[in-house]
């Protein structure tokens, strides 16, 4: 599955609403200095998918070279993985295999080795299988293979507490580069164990899913997590990731969603309190369109803070460790397939 492509960038005016605490109506403009890490010196990479090491200190993300294709067009050539300090700082590789991807990934804050799950793309790009990446040794090891032929495509590793298990999504039948499926389309969530074993989490008949993430505290009988998820409800149509909204997924298995609104990309707080994720329910009023990351409590679903300008096309937040800071993908210029990693500090707006 290709990466989607930004929205294109334009200025908007909004309203936002329980920002910590407070209310602002009208033009938004006390967001959090959103700080670029990457992409403010070269426009030849499309950097995404980024997370926090377990110390907070680094960031682990993809990235991918732009090249010209045999047509003469300009496109994302194969991921591997980089870093670069929280504070910011030079660019390294991390891990890198001609003919092979490395994407979507999650890394562990407890694990002592193969600490990092991603999705693995083959070559030829049928085969969405998910590793586990030792940081250490940078040695792989394969969890649960793909094969697009038997319906099995996997992606979005998110880690259950304690690391002992991941929550996975399986498009089934696949998704285009547009986020398009079939309407017969089966794709649920799984828990994968670590010895490939997996369980159904969701039925194609309940709900579609999309990215998913395990909370990182469990609730109830059990002590299980809920599990945020992009998703929507079946449609004739068809699986599309542009009507998706967040859903949790209680541990007993029933499904909600937190508002209903169009949102995609959740990932909850270290304490489970909070998620953040990306959505354009607000610009899309005035024909913006532009992604923006969000903090909602899904517990009090008024209570939401718009992290980013409406003016900057971001996705893809994830957490820290201390969970005051999200880091995300930006759009590095309109009209251009370059992205960028940034971060912001939460704590400005916090104590504001």
């Amino acid at each position: 599955m290709k990466r989607r492509d930004f929205l294109t960038l334009a200025g908007s005016g909004m309203i936002v609403s329980g920002a910590f605490g407070r209310s602002a109506h009208g033009q938004a403009t006390a967001y959090p200095t959103m700080r670029r890490l990457t992409g403010t010196e070269s426009q030849d990479y499309v950097d995404g998918r980024p997370c926090f090491s377990p110390d907070g200190q680094t960031i682990l993300f993809m990235r991918q070279k732009l090249i010209r294709n045999g047509e003469g067009k300009i496109e994302p050539g194969e991921a591997w993985f980089c870093t670069v300090p929280a504070n910011g700082g030079e660019v390294s590789d991390f891990a890198r295999i001609d003919g092979f991807q490395f994407t979507r990934p999650d890394w562990s804050w407890v694990r002592r080795s193969f600490q990092i799950a991603f999705c693995g793309i083959s070559k030829s790009g049928s085969e969405n299988s998910i590793y586990l990446l030792d940081v250490a040794s940078r040695k792989i090891w394969l969890i649960l293979k793909g094969d697009s032929a038997r319906n099995r495509i996997f992606s979005y590793p998110s880690w259950y507490p304690g690391a002992g298990a991941l929550c996975v999504t399986n498009y089934w039948e696949g998704t285009n580069s547009e986020g398009f499926t079939t309407p017969g389309t089966m794709q649920h969530l799984l828990r994968c164990e670590l010895n490939g074993r997996t369980n159904p989490l969701t039925h194609p008949t309940q709900i579609w899913p999309g990215m998913s993430s395990v909370c990182h505290v469990g609730t109830g009988p059990g002590n299980l997590p809920a599990i945020a998820f992009a998703g929507e409800q079946r449609t004739r149509a068809g699986y599309n990731q542009d009507f998706n909204q967040i859903w949790i997924r209680r541990p007993n298995g029933s499904v909600f969603a937190i508002d209903g609104l169009q949102a995609r990309a959740p990932w909850w707080s270290p304490n489970g309190s909070l998620i953040a994720f990306e959505s354009n329910r607000e610009t899309s009023k005035s024909g913006n369109e532009n992604y923006q990351i969000f903090v909602q409590n899904p517990s009090n679903p008024a209570w939401i803070f718009p992290v980013t300008s409406p003016e900057q096309a971001v996705q893809h937040a994830k957490w820290s460790p201390e969970g005051n800071r999200l880091t995300f993908a930006y759009a590095i210029e309109k009209g251009s397939q370059a992205q960028g990693i940034a971060i912001v500090d939460l704590s400005e707006s916090w104590s504001g």
